[in-house]
């Protein structure tokens, strides 16, 4: 018996770090809809990084409260991309970031409110 608990454990540990290394779920696939600038600060005026083109997939980070700037990585450039050039998969089709609602569940810069 006590080969079967370690064997369980074992299989319990595997198991917790797959689920771990999943990509998160509850941020929608983005891709970016025009050529868009990556910038290291949300402003036209910043460094620009890197220029992605259309149909590039990126990992989303956070989007500032009124949705204008979020932040992006694709492969190694990482910064904040203007979000009318980002769109998401939703049941009704593709919608632009800066267009979209709350449904999308796209996470908020801390300390952005609209306030």
């Amino acid at each position: 018996m006590p080969g079967l608990f370690t064997r369980l454990a074992a299989c319990a540990a595997i198991v917790a770090i797959v689920l771990l290394c999943q990509p998160r779920r509850d941020a929608p696939a983005v891709t970016v809809s025009a050529g868009v600038n990556v910038r290291d600060a949300p402003d036209v005026r910043a460094r620009r990084v890197a220029v992605l083109p259309v149909g590039t997939e990126v990992e989303l980070g956070t989007c500032l409260a009124d949705r204008s700037w979020c932040r992006v990585s694709a492969g190694e450039h990482r910064g904040w991309a203007s979000a009318r050039y980002l769109s998401a998969a939703t049941e009704s089709g593709r919608v632009r970031l800066a267009e979209s609602e709350e449904h999308l569940r796209v996470a908020v810069e801390p300390g952005s409110s609209l306030e």
